[in-house]
Formats: C-alpha cells, sequence, structure tokens
C-alpha cells in the first residue's frame, strides 16, 4: 500500500502535466517493450518459488539464464523497432526504443538471491527494498515531467525505475549473484513451455494496443491506455504479492497443488477483492477526479470497465499459476495460446468495422470474463478442484459486496442528495461493519456445505487476534 500511495502520487501530477496524447505515443513503445521483457525474464520468479529445496548453484544458474536471455531479448526489440514503427506509422517511437532495450539490459543484472526473501515468506525486506526504489524513481519521474513536459518524461522515467529496483535486489541481499553455467539446462526445460506460454500470455494482454495503436489517434490510445492501468490499479497491486504467496504455499510440502489449497486461495482472493471491485466501481470518479485531474472524467465508463477486465483477470492468474505450481505447463501454454487466438480474431473483426474506442474496450473487456471461465474449466480437468466450491467463492462476495456497498451509495446520493465526497464517506462508515457481518453470516451458513470456507472465519479470527495484540501491548506501554 506504501509502495501504491508513492506510485499515485506520481500519477496525480504527471497526469495533470502531460496530455493524453503523451501517455498514447508512450503506450505505443512501452507494449512491445514489456513483451520482450516478459519474454527475457522467463519465468525466473516461478522457477526459484516452485522449488522445494534450493541452494545457492541454483539462484546463480537462474541470473546466468536471465543474463543471457534478456540481452538477446534487448537485441533483438533493437532488430525489429524499424518494423513496428512503420507498423505504426509513427516515425516519433522509433527512438524510444533504443532507451526501453538499455532496460531490458539493465534489468538482466537482477539479484536472484534476493528471491530467497519471498521463499521464507519474508516480505520485509522486500518492501523496505521497494518502498526506496520507488522514491527513487518517482523523484526522477515527476522531475522530468516538469521538465520535457511530454512523453519523453514517461520513459526516462520508466529507465530510472528500472534501474532503481534492479538496484534493489542487491541491497541487504542474501549473497551476490555469480556466472556458472550448471543449472542452465533445468532452467530451459523448465523454461521452454514457459517462453511460449510468457509470449502467448503477453501478447494476449497487449494485442489490444497493437492493433488499437494503428486505427485510433494518440489521444484516444492515451485515454485508453490510462484507464486500462488505473481503472483496476488497487486490485491488481494488492493481487500481485498475494499471487507470489499462492504460488510459493502450493508448491510447497506433500500436499502440492491440493485442492483444498487453490479452492482457499480462491475463497479468500473473493473475500478481500469483491468489496474493493464495487466499491471502486460506483466511486470512480472521485477517484479519477483526485489521481488525474478534470481532462480524465469524460472517458469514465472505460475506467470502470478496465476495473472489471483487472477483477477477473486475477482469478485467470491465479488458475495460470496453479497450474504452473501442478508442473502443467503445457496444458497453460496451450490453454493461453486458443484463448488468444479467439481474442484476436474478435479483436480484428471488431477493429475492421470502423468502432469508436468506446465501442473496442467494451468488446476487449467483455472477453475477460469468458477466458476465466474456460480456465477455470481446463484446471478442473487436470487438477482437482471444485468448480462449485469456485463459483459460488466468487459470486457469493461479489452479492455481499453490492448489498454492503449499493444501498449506502443509493441513500447518500439519491435520497439525502450529497455530493460524492460525502456519499463515499457515508459508504465506507456503514459498508465495511455490514461486509463484514453478511461475510460470517455466509460462513455459517456455507461451513458445513462447503468445509473449505471455514478459512474466512479462521482469518477473522486470526487479523482480531493480531489486532487486539498490537493495542494491548500498546494500552500496557
Amino acid at each position: 500500500m506504501v509502495v501504491k500511495a508513492l506510485g499515485i502520487l506520481s500519477t496525480v501530477i504527471m497526469a495533470r502535466i502531460l496530455a493524453p496524447e503523451d501517455f498514447g505515443i508512450a503506450a505505443l513503445a512501452v507494449v512491445v517493450y514489456e513483451i520482450f521483457l516478459a519474454i527475457g525474464q522467463l519465468g525466473v520468479q516461478q522457477y526459484i518459488l516452485k522449488q522445494q529445496n534450493i541452494n545457492k548453484d541454483i539462484y546463480n544458474a537462474t541470473f546466468t539464464f536471465r543474463l543471457i536471455a534478456m540481452n538477446l531479448m534487448a537485441a533483438l526489440l533493437l532488430l525489429i523497432s524499424p518494423f513496428v514503427t512503420q507498423y505504426y506509422q509513427k516515425p516519433v517511437i522509433q527512438e524510444l526504443f533504443y532507451i526501453y532495450a538499455f532496460c531490458i539490459c539493465i534489468a538482466s543484472f537482477g539479484n536472484t538471491h534476493f528471491m530467497q526473501y519471498m521463499r521464507d515468506l519474508n516480505y520485509k525486506p522486500v518492501v523496505n527494498a521497494e518502498i526506496l526504489a520507488k522514491i527513487i524513481a518517482i523523484s526522477a519521474n515527476i522531475s522530468f515531467a516538469f521538465y520535457f513536459e511530454d512523453f519523453r518524461a514517461i520513459v526516462y522515467g520508466n529507465l530510472v525505475y528500472v534501474f532503481a529496483m534492479t538496484l534493489r535486489t542487491y541491497w541487504r541481499a542474501p549473497d551476490l549473484p555469480k556466472l556458472t553455467t550448471k543449472g542452465l539446462i533445468d532452467n530451459w526445460n523448465f523454461s521452454k513451455w514457459l517462453l511460449f506460454e510468457v509470449f502467448v500470455g503477453n501478447v494476449r494482454a497487449k494485442i489490444d494496443v497493437i492493433l488499437a495503436g494503428r486505427i485510433f489517434t494518440p489521444t484516444d490510445m492515451g485515454f485508453y491506455e490510462v484507464s486500462k492501468a488505473n481503472g483496476g490499479m488497487l486490485i491488481q497491486e494488492l493481487f500481485k504479492p498475494v499471487n507470489n504467496i499462492i504460488l510459493t504455499i502450493i508448491s510447497d510440502g506433500k500436499n502440492k497443488g491440493s485442492k483444498n489449497d487453490f479452492e482457499k486461495a480462491i475463497i479468500v482472493m473473493s473475500l478481500f477483492l469483491s468489496p474493493i471491485f464495487i466499491g471502486c466501481y460506483y466511486f470512480m470518479d472521485v477517484f479519477v477526479y483526485l489521481l488525474l485531474g478534470q481532462q480524465w472524467l469524460p472517458v469514465l465508463p472505460l475506467f470502470q470497465g478496465f476495473l472489471i477486465l483487472t477483477f477477473f483477470t486475477c482469478f485467470t492468474q491465479l488458475i495460470g499459476s496453479t497450474l504452473v505450481a501442478n508442473e502443467r505447463i503445457k496444458v497453460l501454454t496451450f490453454m493461453n495460446l486458443a484463448l488468444t487466438v479467439i481474442i484476436v480474431s474478435v479483436l480484428f473483426i471488431t477493429i475492421n468495422t470502423d468502432p469508436d474506442i468506446d465501442q473496442y474496450a467494451y468488446v476487449r473487456i467483455s472477453l475477460v470474463p469468458f477466458a476465466t471461465f474456460i480456465s477455470l474449466l481446463v484446471l478442473k480437468k487436470y487438477v482437482i478442484v471444485s468448480l462449485r466450491t469456485s463459483i459460488l467463492a466468487l459470486f457469493c462476495y461479489l452479492t455481499i459486496a453490492f448489498i454492503s456497498v449499493y444501498p449506502y451509495q443509493f441513500i447518500g446520493h439519491n435520497l439525502l442528495n450529497l455530493n460524492s465526497y460525502y456519499t463515499l464517506a457515508l459508504t465506507l462508515i456503514f459498508a465495511l461493519p455490514t461486509y463484514i457481518l453478511l461475510s460470517l453470516i455466509s460462513v455459517r451458513l456455507l461451513g458445513n456445505i462447503f468445509p473449505d470456507f471455514i478459512v474466512v472465519r479462521k482469518l477473522g479470527v486470526f487479523l482480531w487476534g493480531k489486532t487486539m495484540g498490537k493495542f494491548k501491548r500498546r494500552k500496557s506501554l
């Protein structure tokens, strides 16, 4: 939350200095850069987190493997950049690819030993290092925004961010990486299928921008990309560390990838993400105005739509992590390939019907719940999970969140004629206790039939104990 708060500070300032057109131009290069960056990383984090037994040789081999792969991707990005520029028909982005290729080179030197903290579920050093790196990057980002006042601020800001995030992996690291050839084959055997899966997954995530970048204006692309990046920002940032923890737990022990682990993960994710999703949806105008300013309010429906996209994407990513933990990478690859073909086909047909940017976005958003449901069906086929429990958890907590939020939003906005800020305050005060109460009731009703729902009660007892324990210690002091 601290890291995201720092990021919000940068967004608040940059969105008021730069125009939507600047974000659109930068986005055309960023989507290509992120695909090459993801391919170069080749699932290094997944490989380390899924190991049941690990030593320094594995960390060093993974460092060497990633160093080679990422620098190859940087070279390939430079080779294809003229063709991508010609495709977009926007010569200004050519020079951006040189900077992004350099970013990939810098990121290749990240210390893999730093991931030992994640394996140990000791996230305090990870968070502290990331906060420090974020402060450095944001300071540079804001400075560039005031200096350039155009899309170059985004690009050079990203360069500083990559440099800071690479340096942070050496801060309080358990060890320093060394080059070695021992274990490279094991890395390749794990990554050769994951390589294709990463490519397909990233193409599926970025293809909408790649197709639209040739047709729509930079201003339209700026509205599209900023709403996509920020519409579900809070949900995505909460999910990222949780997904790493879940992958570590599912991969560990004798019951690796058991259905109970996955179903409990679905229940806990639904419990936490559902009220955030419903609350952000109904008060998106407040968040957009405070974060980005008045000029972004005309595309408010886009922000709400991409919030839906992010919410369902989190569950799709969890399913993918579960398949990786169960060593079903080949299954995950073919599933993502099939979904990508469907999504690309639908978007290609849509883009040729001459839609406006809103219509194009709604088509892309509507494909995500479909992809999540198909992924769940595939998971059920190859891993013993209860489809009924998973769908029930999602439906149950979405419904409870809606019942908890909507009445107070309706009362404040429609009956009392309060402005959005007072309505938000009213909803926060009353909706949270309502949601907690209804969630506990749901456990009582569903716990006997679906035992995995007891995890909600255990989680509540744990959090309550932690809270009261801190209160008592402070009172005694």
